[in-house]
């Protein structure tokens, strides 16, 4: 009897396993076929389908925004700033929404440019023919006479445009913070009264430098002005992680310079960066921390051997860990009369007019 009913539970135990198995084959080939028919859709399109249309309005005014007097954008009916998610879980339509209103703020900034700044726009190169690829530059009316100050602006690569330092802070600050337009006023005021030792500075005084061709200041016919971004990079360079990583063509300056000089350019390298002079402030320097002390009932031996132990390894431990740019205070000079980094000397564009 009890082999009988072993031999019957052996036969269920076969059969559930043989369920078993056909279930979990038959999960496996419906796994793959939800796996091969979700490889066939599109996301991209599928997205598409719940996306409004890519129309966006032309006009600051149809978007219903406006600069207020403090310069920041603001809706017009709200009041406030500029919300970039308006449309919850469409992230590509808000970002071809931003893009479009960026695009109305290049014209913006253009038109501040001529009304504002008293700038003349001139299509580069000035000889262009018919359906020549040409470019335009902003000038005030002395940029080519004046014979004591020049300042030339040059935004970094990217979306920005002619008059913008970023469109981001354009948007989300105000004007004067994402345009160059405080740079171009400021410059404009100051720019016929010529003081004869801005180039000279006195003893001890916080000063830069700048490099250039021996031709520079007197070339009658070409200048080529190289300026790096902002940051860490000085003069003469692009980035300093190409410079290390790949090789000085691809992270210096020096390729451009080189065949400027061979094609008749003089040469003029700015350098912005180095616009201050940092002085630390005398002033005591954080000490080691000092070791823990322990319970009086231990012995006097014991634990000056155990106080000398573990104040070498927080001794050494702080050594090896320390941030000594936290440890001073420094404060900046600023460089008299270094406005951006980039100062002209007096007659330089007399000559090449």
């Amino acid at each position: 009897m009890l082999a009988k009913h072993c031999a019957v539970l052996k036969s269920l135990y076969t059969l559930l396993s043989i369920m078993a198995h056909v279930a979990g084959q038959e999960d496996r080939e419906k796994t793959t076929a939800l796996k091969d028919l979700l490889s066939r859709i599109d996301l991209d399109e599928l997205m598409k389908k719940d996306e409004p249309p890519l129309t966006f309005p032309a006009t600051l005014e149809e978007f219903e925004y406006a600069f207020n007097q403090k310069g920041q954008l603001r809706h017009i009916k709200t009041g406030e700033a500029f919300v970039f998610n308006a449309k919850e879980d469409l992230h590509r339509w808000n970002q071809k929404r931003y893009e479009a209103l960026g695009e109305i703020l290049t014209q913006y900034v253009y038109e501040l440019l001529e009304k504002e700044c008293s700038l003349t726009k001139a299509i580069v190169p000035v000889d262009a023919v018919d359906e020549e690829a040409s470019s335009f530059i902003f000038h005030s009316a002395d940029a080519l006479t004046n014979p004591a100050r020049l300042l030339v602006l040059i935004q970094g690569s990217g979306v920005v445009r002619a008059g913008q330092w970023a469109r981001r802070l354009i948007i989300n600050q105000d004007l004067d913070s994402g345009t160059q337009i405080p740079f171009i006023t400021r410059a404009m005021q100051v720019g016929g009264r010529w003081d004869p030792h801005a180039v000279d500075a006195v003893d001890e005084e916080a000063s830069s430098f700048i490099f250039h061709s021996a031709d520079a200041l007197t070339n009658p016919a070409r200048l080529l002005v190289l300026i790096q971004g902002s940051g860490v990079v000085r003069a003469g360079q692009w980035a300093r992680r190409l410079i290390i990583n790949q090789d000085l063509d691809s992270g210096t300056q020096i390729p451009f310079i080189t065949r400027a000089m061979q094609e008749g350019y003089g040469v003029l390298v700015l350098n912005p960066n180095e616009n201050h002079l940092e002085v630390e402030r005398p002033g005591s320097t954080t000490p080691p921390p000092a070791a823990t002390p322990e319970p009086a009932d231990e012995p006097a031996e014991k634990r000056e051997r155990k106080d000398e132990k573990e104040g070498k390894k927080k001794r050494e431990f702080y050594e090896k860990y320390r941030n000594p740019q936290r440890e001073r205070e420094t404060e900046q000079t600023p460089i008299r009369n270094h406005f951006l980094g980039i100062q002209m000397y007096p007659g330089f564009l007399s000559g090449s007019t």
